[in-house]
């Protein structure tokens, strides 16, 4: 969302990458690192993806600032963003959206196992 100041000024005031509620600022940036971090199956980001989290960042710091905490507390959230999504995909299994044949076990062995590396993780610098 952005807000206009009365004086015409833009300033990104709230956003939610996955259901548009209110929650915490360093679990809405975690959700981009998680998607790269996801999508190629690492424990931690790769040259690309360092790259590509670092200029999100920047252009997130160009219209607001981060609390140091906040940033700090990224890294913590990725692997709490993948027990969002198991939990997403749980409830959603019996209701065909998902279906339990589309998450076998060794998926979840996979996964468990990157959470794990995940708990390691340091917000990229």
């Amino acid at each position: 969302m952005i807000r206009i100041g009365g004086d015409g000024s833009r300033r990104a005031a709230f956003f939610d990458f996955d259901d548009s509620g209110p929650g915490y600022l360093a679990y809405d940036l975690s959700v981009f690192l998680w998607g790269n971090l996801l999508a190629t199956h690492r424990e931690e980001p790769d040259e690309k993806s360092r790259a590509r989290w670092l200029a999100f960042i920047d252009g997130y710091r160009s219209i607001a600032p981060i609390p140091e905490a906040d940033y700090r507390a990224v890294a913590t959230f990725v692997p709490v963003r993948m027990m969002w999504l198991l939990g997403e995909y749980a409830g959603n299994a019996g209701a065909g959206a998902v279906g339990v044949q589309n998450l076998p076990n060794v998926w979840f062995r996979d996964i468990a196992t990157l959470m794990e590396k995940w708990q390691g993780l340091t917000t990229p610098e």
